[in-house]
């Protein structure tokens, strides 16, 4: 799935590539920590550092409900006040976040690559068999085209 989710920003399909990002999120961190609450936040603060992006991953994932659910940026904790308005801007490696009419534009560039460190990280905690056979026990469990 990571191979699709270049391809389409590399193909300049951003909403599309930051889509599947955020239900490639969902998926690994269910396989990580099965049915429980805040699993995308759980996942987000153990293996990736969201701090260089000045943002948290209770915001990403408001800002992953409001793209995924309704294509806009108004979750119900955006419209609440209670969570800032994220959107994404494709931007040099490097460029810091931005702040513009009350919406902050995190860079989507630096985010596909502090993603991929927190794919590394992660992977690397299943050297342990019993995790080993936890993952295979959840990933049966997630529906795919190819069995």
């Amino acid at each position: 799935m990571c191979h699709y989710i270049k391809l389409l920003f590399n193909e300049k399909h951003y909403l599309a590539s930051f889509k599947l990002l955020m239900s490639f999120i969902d998926t690994i961190a269910y396989l990580e920590y099965g049915n429980t609450k805040r699993v995308f936040q759980n996942w987000l603060d153990t293996y990736s550092d969201l701090s260089d992006l000045d943002v948290t991953s209770d915001e990403l994932y408001e800002l992953r409900n409001s793209l995924l659910h309704m294509t806009n940026l108004n979750s119900h904790k955006v419209m609440q006040g209670k969570e800032r308005r994220l959107s994404i801007a494709v931007c040099k490696r490097g460029h810091p976040t931005q702040y513009h009419n009350n919406i902050v534009y995190i860079n989507y560039t630096d985010f596909l690559f502090l993603f991929d460190e927190a794919v590394d990280k992660w992977l690397n905690t299943y050297k342990d068999n019993k995790k080993q056979l936890t993952l295979i026990e959840r990933y049966d469990e997630v529906i795919r085209d190819n069995y």
